[in-house]
């Protein structure tokens, strides 16, 4: 077996215990596409090797501080690229409700629209949009995705975008 194939599987089971299932949620969130595992192997030898340094240099009291401030560090990465990748989709919005109206203006249901944006869009638009065909695909009624995509993304112009929409699937609009 590959070293690919050892660490593909090593992720796999790893993506299946909490820690790796909540470290891969924040990052998908954040837009990271490193390995959970990857990301939790860094800050173990980040959170290990600093404090370690920092108990034989200064005091094992520091080698405390450095556990805890490699966990802090890591919250605040993810929250930060978070943020910055909602910023990045809420600036595509007005591109994504312009290809969404086209396409139904076309004829195209809402569902098929959806499809039609996830060829046309940039990332992050692009994989969030394709989540929610994936979701309809995989049989999630479309009001939901939508809903999904209003809860990984949360603002106001998410929220007004996709409740908008959801008004106009329920009355059978286009």
């Amino acid at each position: 077996e590959t070293p690919q194939g050892r660490f593909a599987a090593a992720n796999l089971t790893f993506g299946r215990t909490r820690i790796g299932q909540a470290l891969a949620r924040s990052l998908d969130s954040a837009g990271i596409k490193q390995p959970p595992l990857v990301i939790f192997l860094v800050v173990v030898a980040v959170s290990v090797t600093v404090p370690y340094l920092l108990g034989q240099v200064l005091a094992p009291a520091f080698g405390v501080l450095g556990v805890v401030s490699g966990i802090v560090l890591l919250r605040l990465w993810t929250g930060w690229s978070r943020a910055r990748r909602k910023e990045r989709f809420i600036q595509q919005i007005p591109e994504l409700a312009r290809v969404l109206a086209s396409a139904t203006n076309a004829g195209l249901s809402i569902s098929t629209a959806w499809v039609v944006a996830e060829g046309e869009m940039e990332e992050p638009a692009k994989g969030e949009v394709r989540r929610l065909n994936a979701a309809v695909r995989f049989g999630s009624p479309l009001e939901d995705a939508m809903l999904a995509l209003n809860e990984r993304l949360p603002s106001r112009e998410v929220r007004v975008l996709m409740s908008t929409l959801v008004v106009s699937a329920r009355s059978g609009g286009s």
